[in-house]
């Protein structure tokens, strides 16, 4: 049995025989294919299903369905996930150039309002982290001398780990391999 279809871009003939070449074969050939618009272009389409993941607030926009670790929201697409704020920025405000990053002015990474969205290079993310008391500027709460004392602490007995984690105001997890020798070895 044999289905007919044509080319969505020369308007070819395409004859498909149900046991051979697969159904979403939609261009005729190889160039035809090369002419079909990019992944960019399907994302285009696909503006109406991303707002549906959105809760527009009196201030933020908040992406609420699949986020990263970090709180970022993804959407995917064929497949593959892109970062739904910078998908809002390309939309509304302009593209993204290479190796740039797209930075919140309101410090929400679920934010994809474009208002509140910005442009800058991986130094200007950096240090809006650091403006914003997000990270300090070596990007570390301990240094190697806190490690020492955290260590000579832990093995005169003084202190277990959940007391030295809170006495540093770190993680658990942090402190374990400081003691363990996996962090902050010299």
């Amino acid at each position: 049995m044999t289905e007919i279809r044509y080319c969505i871009e020369c308007g070819a003939k395409i004859e498909r025989k149900y046991y051979s070449s697969p159904p979403e074969r939609t261009t005729c050939s190889r160039s035809c294919s090369s002419k079909r618009p990019k992944r960019r272009s399907l994302l285009a389409n696909r503006k109406v299903d991303f707002w549906k993941n959105v809760d527009k607030t009196s201030d933020c926009w908040l992406w609420n369905s699949t986020k990263n670790n970090f709180g970022y929201g993804l959407y995917s697409v064929g497949g593959k996930f892109y970062q739904a704020h910078r998908l809002s920025y390309e939309w509304f405000v302009k593209p993204i150039p290479e190796g740039s990053c797209v930075l919140h002015h309101c410090d929400t990474p679920n934010c994809i309002r474009p208002s509140h969205l910005f442009l800058g290079d991986r130094n200007d993310n950096r240090q809006d982290s650091i403006n914003k008391g997000r990270a300090n500027g070596g990007g570390h709460k301990l240094t190697y001398r806190d490690a020492a004392k955290i260590r000579n602490l832990y093995a005169a007995g003084k202190y277990n780990q959940p007391e030295l984690a809170e006495l540093y105001d770190v993680g658990l997890i942090s402190i374990n391999r400081i003691i363990t020798n996996k962090r902050y070895v010299r």
